[in-house]
């Protein structure tokens, strides 16, 4: 096995032999980058030309299509309208950019999806944009097959709900926070991409409300509890982060309680506490209500899951000879899928999209978790110097 700086210096020997080549010679994770531009085109292609194919489904897709065409046509992009009447079950942000949307293209049925597919892409490039940095550039482009590949990610990022625009802006909150975390990351780009990371959370209250901070916190305190790393609070930037989460997600909250003094009560405590402890929307189910839909949206990924548990528990991603309490991406990855599906598996009211943001970590990390990348991305005589991936341990309807 290579030691940690024999494969750093082989990394960058590859790099700048690569950067040497002309463009249209060089590999990504063993991929030509003709080929991989060639693909790429086409997975655009199909992800964002096939939005107007159907018309929109009732009652979840014509509703949030409305509420943007009401605020578009109004003007009031404060308080939400829907069939002109006060709708205040979620936040703006989807509604916002659909509205955006109508306005440069026009209203439609994929202007109504363009949100929607948007935080699908961007959601599965910050993806990409993680693991490559963490575990090479074959496990980037496994990454991002995977989530291309999983049904529940790419049937969502096709469908106007607000469940996969909350998935993209959480999707950017883990990886923006794994990036932060990388231990070659100098104090400047820790610091921004940490509060890149707090921005995403705003965005997420901003698309349906605490639990877009919710989520993340439950998940960095049970690493925290697991890992005894402390340490790993100072390196959040909590100050200058939580003032810009706040920057972006309570001037809207603040002015739509201005002019509708009914809207806390109702948004906090009907739409939140009583949703998640109460059965008032009717949407009960069991304790196991999400397993088949992981299962089935997973497909067909499912027999690389033991794998990657393999990678959790080898501590992947973590370089030998690191500090004693050293950041695990593959643990923290770990309990995002763990913690997000046991919270929504415990509250009274359940819907299938609640579990999407669980897909965004959901994917095979490296070569020694026993699943070798350079059998499906790369032929056999690909260099080993180049592969980062082998880093070891030393109202009207019911609303959604």
């Amino acid at each position: 096995m290579l030691r940690g700086s024999d494969r750093l210096t082989g990394e960058h020997d590859t790099l700048a032999s690569q950067a040497a080549l002309p463009w249209h010679r060089r590999r990504f994770g063993g991929v030509p980058l003709m080929v991989l531009a060639g693909v790429c085109a086409v997975i655009v292609l199909l992800w964002f030309g096939t939005l107007g194919m159907r018309h929109l489904i009732g009652p979840d897709e014509g509703r949030y299509a409305e509420i943007a065409r009401e605020m578009f046509v109004s003007g009031d992009w404060v308080t939400i309208r829907y069939n002109a009447l006060k709708y205040f079950e979620k936040p703006p942000f989807h509604m916002w950019v659909t509205a955006l949307s109508y306005a440069v293209f026009g209203i439609g049925d994929w202007q109504a999806r363009l949100c929607v597919a948007l935080a699908g892409a961007i959601g599965l490039v910050a993806s990409v944009l993680a693991a490559n940095r963490w575990f090479g550039a074959r496990a980037a482009l496994l990454t991002g097959l995977v989530l291309v590949a999983a049904p529940m990610w790419s049937v969502a990022a096709h469908f106007n709900t607000l469940d996969m625009t909350l998935s993209g802006a959480m999707a950017c909150v883990l990886a923006f926070m794994l990036l932060a975390q990388h231990p070659d990351a100098t104090p400047a780009v820790r610091r921004n991409w940490m509060l890149a990371c707090w921005l995403a959370m705003g965005v997420a209250i901003l698309t349906k409300g605490l639990v877009g901070l919710a989520l993340p916190g439950l998940v960095l305190v049970i690493y925290m509890i697991i890992t005894r790393d402390l340490a790993l609070w100072r390196r959040l930037h909590l100050v200058s982060g939580i003032a810009l989460m706040l920057l972006v997600a309570v001037p809207w909250f603040w002015l739509v309680s201005e002019r509708n003094p009914e809207f806390l009560r109702f948004f906090f405590i009907h739409e939140h506490w009583q949703r998640y402890t109460s059965n008032v929307h009717s949407r009960k189910g069991p304790l196991l209500y999400f397993v088949p839909l992981v299962l089935g949206g997973f497909l067909p990924w499912l027999g690389l899951v033991p794998r990657m548990w393999r990678a959790v528990r080898e501590r992947a991603g973590v370089t030998a000879g690191s500090a004693p309490r050293p950041f695990q991406p593959a643990l923290l990855a770990a309990i995002w899928a763990v913690a997000i599906f046991g919270f929504f598996s415990l509250s009274h009211s359940k819907l299938p999209g609640y579990i999407l943001p669980i897909f965004r970590r959901w994917h095979p990390r490296r070569r020694r978790a026993g699943f070798d990348l350079r059998t499906l991305l790369a032929p056999p005589a690909c260099g080993r110097a180049g592969n980062r991936g082998n880093r070891t341990a030393g109202k009207p309807a019911s609303p959604r």
